[in-house]
Parts: structure tokens; C-alpha cells; sequence
């Protein structure tokens, strides 16, 4: 058997075989539905079809063909993966649909290799040239058509559409000592794609496929130069025969409940808007301050405000997948800009604050479940969630822009500045480095496995090419953070609880204090962490605790850890944390929608980042010139009076002792009234 008959015969028993019943029959099984969204992953062989490959001497050669070079080989077979996505129609059985996709080939560039000239270059003693290819990039994307025959579970479908696609990376050739160099080229012109396949449905939502098609790409030029202008053009025309298995996930919309469930299924939403608006004022009086620096809160009083006003979209799109759009409009500042506090006393500031409102899209997102089967569970209407009911054992997938902490290190009873706590090292895990934009956003993907009592959900954000979330840019290939979260659910005395377990690693460029340090003691000048970014990974981790007491009385706590070495990417120089605290339901005395929170942070820092702050340099958000090191302590209290259905005015008071970790400073009395309203 060929190599080619091989591949052919493992693409279609792959797809044939799930169709036959245990003596080789086909199965009698009912017909599906084809039509809807699907999305799915591909993996095969890509057979080259054609070579289509010319060298030729262009500048500084007679153009006679006698100095062309020969062209190095052409491409061999190799993996071909990818991805896509379509939607189908179904009349009868007859199947028609588009598709697009993504796909690349295993790197097919060769190494350097020695190949014969023309026959002019004989004269010269040159018979021979080394070509050294650059870094390819074999990939091509696809718009198609397909139309086909369903029957049972099986269809059967020809299709062609359009390609494009592939590019060469930086290479080089030398011949006769001098070197040809050549930039990247790209194959960006349009060409087709065509063939068929067999695609068998083995569960109402999943089937497989093989297919075959021809690829066509658009020719190749990449132009060789010598530094006296001579040069050499390389032109390629691929094109491949293409075997690859597929597996797809066919989304339907919801189906309608049975008439005898109808009584007790829960209202399944379509599409939602909610709202919400918060205003923060803040303001401290006078403290103690032996002296201050560029990243310090002036010891003078200060007073500032912030506004938000956010609208959440959401649309059910198919069965089990949602969408969410959040415009937000945002205006004012954090006191002192966000500087002079390890855990910022207003978690609702905006890094980036403005004297008018601006408009940004916060969030926008896609939530896919997949149901496990068993126990249903039912999610409530709410600000970027519909209501409805899931599996409670299921999968959810969730990509796009959102908050790092809108999925992890979540808790009832601390998390959330527009209701509960301001300060965000009592919020969140003071030593979390998550990623975030000025308002506290970035991409991301999440994967997330929900099982009885567990819960284990794993992600990767995008950071910042560099530490400063006042400009963070939206970049690929910058950094990223890799964070991972195991859930345990729990009752003890029939009160629910949650305890998580959560680690995280950045990787990107940043500094070292301990290089900073020894820089600065060479040079005499104060240590800048800035000056030697290089790239590092910073982990981190921590354990976060909550716990319902009674009926109207719960606990939280919180201990964190960050690898001390390196400088904050884009949240809180804090390195290692412990938190806590007690929140009061007002049915205790009769006021069920009154809450009072009591809440305690202890920040700390390593000695290196001690020792770089008290020498003078500058963190992202502190620099004091001088630091008589101590912990900083934070205290809060607050009490929220509701007022209406979704509206509610709450009364803040902090105090935070060593702030910015120095004792020469504060303490610092913070006061802050918050206004609050949703729908």
C-alpha cells in the first residue's frame, strides 16, 4: 500500500467505522438535524501537488537564464491542524452551508543546504550556492462553501471556496563569498480550495469527518540583494492535496421543554440589560509625614471622586453559549492618582482618570457550556449572566476581554467595591499580580470544570510588554500570565462555605530588585528597576476562604504570596498578604437590606523591594524617596443603608497605618461615602 493510500485509508475508516454496527452492517439509526452553528478542530496531511519553483538572477546578471540558480527543493508532506467554524442549513436531506477556517502546516523549512548554479557562473569557479532559509510561517486561511446529501446520521458533501495565506521568513544565500540577503515575503493574494468529504454525526451535538481537498495558493516572490544591488528572485507556487480528519461541535438553540416539565422548568432568557451607576467620594485630612517623594499620598488633605455608569448586554446565541457586551462610562480620580498605598483604598479608581466622561467597552465576551448531564442547576438573572437552567456537572469555556478576578478569586463576602469593601487588598489577594488595563480589564481564555463539590478553572491573560497598567496595550505576543483555581464547596453546620486554592506565573519583561540595587551601587545613582527589564517569570499563589456563619452573619479570609524578586507587572506592590473580616446582614435588626462590613488587610514586602524603595527608586505606585520599612495595616469598616430595591448609599471609614509601607508616614483616616443604583 502507497503512502498516499495509507493516508486515505485511515481518514476514512476514522469516519466510516462509527457507522457500522459489530458484523460491518450499517447502522439503522435516526436521522439527525444538520442545521446550525458549528465549530470544530481538524487534523491530517498536507501532500505537495506541485513544486512551481524558479530562481532567478534579476540586477547585476545577464538575463539569459545562464545564471539562474537552482531552486532548492520543494515542500514534502507533513501535519496539517487547524481550526474552524460554520453554520449549515437543512432542507430535506439535502445540506448546504459556509465555513471558514484556520489551519498550518508543521513547519516545513529546511535547513541550510548546498545547491548547483547556472551554467555562466562556471567561468568564475562558482558551481555551487548555500541557500539558508528563514523562519516560515505555512499556514492559510479559508472562506468556503459546502452542499451535500444527508441520510441516517451520515452526509456526505462536496465543497470550494476561497484560500489565502503563507509567508517566508528573513534568509539568505552566499555564493562566491557574498552574501544575497532577503526580507520577509508574504502570499496574501486570494486563491481556491476544493474538494469533498463524509461526515458522520455519533451524538445529537458531536460528529467526525474526512475530507479531502485540493489547495491552491497564490505564488511566492521573495527577493534576494547583495549589497552592490545584485540579486535573486525565489519564487514558489504551492499547492497540496490536503487529507485531514475533523471533529465538530454542533451548537442548536435551546430545546423547548416537554409539556409535562413546562410547570417546572425555569424561564430561560433570550436577551438581557441590566445597569448600574456608583459614585465614590473619598477624602483624608492632614496626617504625619517626616518627608514624601514622586509616588507618595500628599500629607495635606485631599479630597476626589469617582463616577461609573455601565450597561450589560447579554444574547443567548445557540444551546448553552451566551454573549456579553459592557459600555461603561467613566470620570475622575483616585486619591493622589493611585500612588502612596500598597492596598488602594478605592478599588472603584480608575488608573487612567479623566475630568469627563469617557466611553469605553469594558467587557465583551463569549460563555460556552457544555453540559455533563445529571442534576440541573439554575442561574439566575444578573449582570452578565441570563436565567435559565444548566447542568450542574458541566464545562464552561469562556473568551474575550473580562476581568482576571470576574472568575477567580471570587468571594461572597469580599469582592465586589460597588457594594461591599473600597479597599482592593481586602477585595482581592493583595500578592494576586494579575493583569489588568486601567479599569481593570485584558483578554483571555478560560476553561473551567464544575463536578459535584469541585470546581477547577484554569486561564491565560494577556499582561503588558512591560510593567505600567496606566498604558497597557493590547499586543500579541507581549506577556502573559498563566493562573490556575481549585474549588472546594463545603457545609459545615448546614452553613455553605468555599475554600480555593489558587497560583499564577507572568511571563514578560521585567525587572529585578536585586540587579537594580547593584546597578545603582555602581553607578551612585538612586536604583531604577526599569533600567535592566529582561525576561523573567514571576509566580505567586494564595488560599482564599469564605464562610456563612449563620443566616444573617459571614466570614472571609485571605493569604497570599508573589515571588519577591521581580517588580509588580500591573497590580499592588504587594508580596505577601493576609486578610479577613466579618459581614453583618441587617435582618438582625430589621433592616434586611442594610449590610455592615468589618475588614482587616497585613501587606508586606521583601527585603530587597525594601531596601530599592528606602534607597529612592520608584515602584509603579510607590516611592516615598526614603523608607523606614514597617507592614503596612489596613482597616475598614463599613455600613451599607438600602434605600430602594437596588439602590443603596454606604458610609466607609479606613485607617491604614504605615502607609506605603513606612513608618515615617500616617497613619491616614480615610472617609468615603458611596451611591450606588442598579437594575
Amino acid at each position: 500500500m502507497s503512502g498516499y493510500q495509507k493516508y486515505w485509508f485511515v481518514l476514512l475508516a476514522g469516519a466510516v467505522l462509527p457507522g457500522l454496527d459489530g458484523n460491518g452492517h450499517a447502522r439503522a439509526e435516526e436521522a439527525i438535524s444538520w442545521q446550525g452553528l458549528h465549530i470544530g478542530v481538524s487534523g491530517g496531511a498536507a501532500l505537495p501537488a506541485q513544486n512551481g519553483r524558479a530562481f532567478q538572477a534579476v540586477d547585476g546578471y545577464p538575463q539569459d537564464g545562464l545564471f539562474n540558480l537552482a531552486p532548492p527543493p520543494g515542500d514534502v508532506a507533513t501535519a496539517l491542524y487547524g481550526v474552524h467554524t460554520g453554520y449549515d442549513w437543512q432542507i430535506g436531506s439535502f445540506v448546504f452551508g459556509i465555513e471558514t477556517g484556520f489551519s498550518s502546516f508543521r513547519g516545513r523549512g529546511g535547513g541550510s543546504a548546498v545547491f548547483a548554479t547556472g551554467s555562466g557562473f562556471i567561468e568564475s569557479g562558482a558551481t555551487n550556492y548555500v541557500f539558508v532559509p528563514g523562519q516560515r510561517a505555512d499556514y492559510f486561511g479559508s472562506l468556503s462553501a459546502r452542499a451535500g446529501f444527508a441520510t441516517g446520521r451520515m452526509l456526505a458533501y462536496a465543497t470550494g471556496g476561497f484560500a489565502t495565506g503563507g509567508s517566508a521568513g528573513e534568509g539568505s544565500i552566499w555564493l562566491n563569498g557574498v552574501a544575497f540577503d532577503a526580507g520577509k515575503s508574504g502570499s496574501l493574494q486570494t486563491k481556491f480550495l476544493a474538494g469533498a468529504g463524509i461526515e458522520y454525526a455519533f451524538a445529537q451535538e458531536w460528529s467526525v469527518r474526512a475530507e479531502y481537498l485540493y489547495l491552491d495558493l497564490a505564488p511566492n516572490k521573495q527577493l534576494f540583494v547583495s549589497e552592490d544591488g545584485a540579486s535573486f528572485l525565489l519564487k514558489t507556487h504551492p499547492a497540496d492535496h490536503l487529507l485531514r480528519l475533523g471533529l465538530n461541535y454542533r451548537m442548536f438553540p435551546s430545546d423547548p421543554p416537554s409539556d409535562d416539565a413546562k410547570g417546572d422548568a425555569a424561564p430561560e432568557e433570550r436577551f438581557s440589560v441590566h445597569g448600574q451607576m456608583t459614585l465614590v467620594g473619598q477624602t483624608y485630612p492632614r496626617f504625619r509625614s517626616l518627608y514624601q517623594g514622586p509616588n507618595s499620598l500628599p500629607a495635606q488633605a485631599g479630597i476626589d471622586e469617582t463616577f461609573s455608569v455601565t450597561t450589560f448586554f447579554g444574547i443567548r446565541l445557540w444551546k448553552g453559549a451566551e454573549a456579553y457586551l459592557n459600555p461603561e462610562t467613566t470620570q475622575g480620580f483616585g486619591l493622589a492618582d493611585g500612588y502612596g498605598f500598597a492596598g488602594y483604598p478605592n478599588n472603584e479608581a480608575f488608573q487612567g482618570g479623566s475630568t469627563s466622561n469617557n466611553l469605553h467597552f469594558q467587557r465583551y465576551f463569549l460563555r460556552q457550556n457544555f453540559g455533563l448531564g445529571g442534576e440541573q442547576e439554575k442561574i439566575e438573572a444578573g449582570q452578565n449572566t441570563l436565567e435559565g437552567m444548566v447542568d450542574a456537572n458541566r464545562v464552561i469555556v469562556t473568551i474575550g476581554k473580562y476581568g482576571v478576578t470576574d472568575i477567580f478569586d471570587d468571594n461572597r463576602f469580599a469582592h465586589d467595591s460597588r457594594n461591599g469593601f473600597l479597599n482592593n487588598s481586602i477585595n482581592t489577594m493583595g500578592a494576586f499580580d494579575y493583569p489588568a488595563d486601567p479599569w481593570g480589564y485584558t483578554f483571555g481564555v478560560t476553561g473551567e470544570l464544575k463536578y459535584d463539590r469541585w470546581s477547577v478553572r484554569s486561564s491565560v491573560f494577556q499582561l503588558p510588554d512591560y510593567p505600567d497598567a496606566r498604558t497597557f496595550e493590547m499586543k500579541p505576543r507581549t506577556g502573559y500570565e498563566a493562573v490556575a483555581e481549585i474549588e472546594e464547596r463545603h457545609e459545615i453546620c448546614d452553613q455553605p462555605g468555599r475554600l480555593k486554592f489558587l497560583v499564577f506565573a507572568n511571563d514578560a519583561h521585567m525587572g529585578r530588585y536585586d540587579q537594580a540595587l547593584a546597578l545603582a551601587a555602581l553607578t551612585g545613582e538612586p536604583p531604577d528597576i526599569t533600567a535592566l527589564h529582561g525576561r523573567h517569570v514571576k509566580v505567586g499563589g494564595g488560599v482564599n476562604l469564605e464562610q456563612q456563619l449563620t443566616d444573617s452573619m459571614g466570614m472571609f479570609a485571605r493569604a497570599s504570596w508573589a515571588n519577591d524578586a521581580y517588580e509588580t507587572l500591573a497590580f499592588a506592590e504587594i508580596e505577601r498578604s493576609f486578610s479577613g473580616g466579618l459581614v453583618f446582614s441587617g435582618s438582625l435588626w430589621e433592616r434586611k437590606e442594610d449590610i455592615v462590613g468589618v475588614g482587616f488587610a497585613l501587606n508586606g514586602l521583601s527585603d530587597a523591594h525594601a531596601t530599592y524603595l528606602g534607597r529612592g527608586g520608584l515602584g509603579m505606585y510607590l516611592g516615598d524617596g526614603g523608607l523606614s520599612y514597617a507592614g503596612e495595616h489596613v482597616f475598614e469598616a463599613y455600613y451599607r443603608l438600602g434605600l430602594a430595591d437596588g439602590i443603596h448609599i454606604t458610609a466607609d471609614y479606613q485607617l491604614v497605618d504605615n502607609p506605603g509601607y513606612n513608618r515615617d508616614r500616617g497613619p491616614v483616616n480615610l472617609f468615603a461615602l458611596r451611591l450606588h443604583a442598579e437594575f
